[in-house]
Formats: C-alpha cells, sequence, structure tokens
C-alpha cells in the first residue's frame, strides 16, 4: 500500500516536472498519463456523435 508521504512526493514531483520539463521531455516522461487523455477524449466525442 502507497502511503499518503509517497502519494504527496509523486504529486510534487509531477508539479514540478510540469513546470521544469520542456514540452517533449514532458511527453515522454508522462506518456501513458497522455494516452488516457486522449483515449478518454475519442471515447467522449464518440458518445457524443451518437447522441
Amino acid at each position: 500500500m502507497i502511503s499518503s508521504n509517497e502519494v504527496n512526493a509523486m504529486f510534487k514531483q509531477f508539479i514540478d516536472d510540469m513546470i521544469h520539463l520542456t514540452e517533449g521531455e514532458r511527453l515522454v516522461a508522462y506518456w501513458p498519463l497522455w494516452l488516457v487523455i486522449v483515449l478518454i477524449g475519442v471515447i467522449v466525442s464518440i458518445i457524443d456523435r451518437k447522441k
């Protein structure tokens, strides 16, 4: 189980990375996150189109 201190450290690292990394470094370092965001967007647009 992940402790709250570990979660806080991970969140702080994420925020620090979003501030200091270049666009390309963000894309490479957090590609699973961007993939999930794109998939959610595609699913929402497909559902929206069917209505």
